[in-house]
């Protein structure tokens, strides 16, 4: 235990773990933040929505045309004359969001699915009540409670401090042994 190189490592890899997982939600923050800053970037759009799934107002609040084909919107797009086009097939759960956009760069193209995204999902989701939006979106709360003989029983969380003090025992008895082998 006088040995430098004992608290290093007892105390660098908890260190290095929060720094990983420091990095970890930095970086996933800096992506939502990102994804959000995407949708409100304004840029000219057509539409072609087969589904009738899209709100006409919601094409209108962000200034979107409606595009004459799928070939046509294409087109638009290939001659600049608008810098995205976002075909709605008839049936969604079979056929894909068709999406075709003016490159302008590998980390700001993802802003024109991200506006067909928000489309589909602000339309429906105003069709819907409040609990059903947020059971489609994955947002309902749960609760569990488990019983063992009647009585209630934490399961895996009655199993953390134990894996932790075993794993650190593990551990410390394997750096122990090393140390002592030199």
């Amino acid at each position: 235990m006088k040995k430098p190189t004992f608290w290093m490592m007892a105390l660098g890899f908890p260190l290095m773990i929060a720094v990983l997982y420091g990095i970890m939600f930095w970086s996933q923050n800096t992506t939502i933040q990102a994804s959000k800053n995407l949708e409100k970037q304004e840029f000219s759009l057509e539409v072609t929505d087969d589904s009738k799934l899209v709100k006409p107002e919601l094409l209108a609040a962000i200034k979107a045309k409606t595009a004459k084909s799928k070939e046509s919107g294409i087109d638009d797009v290939k001659n600049n004359k608008v810098d995205a086009y976002v075909y709605f097939p008839k049936d969604l759960s079979k056929q894909k969001v068709e999406v075709y956009g003016k490159d302008v760069g590998l980390f700001q193209n993802g802003k024109y699915s991200a506006v067909a995204q928000s489309l589909l999902s602000q339309s429906v989701a105003s069709d819907v009540n409040p609990a059903q939006v947020a059971i489609l979106r994955d947002k309902v709360q749960l609760s569990s409670t488990t019983y063992l003989d009647g009585k209630e029983h934490g399961g895996i969380n009655e199993m953390i401090v134990p894996g932790m003090f075993l794993a650190g025992f593990v551990h410390s008895h394997q750096y122990f042994w090393q140390s002592n082998a030199h």
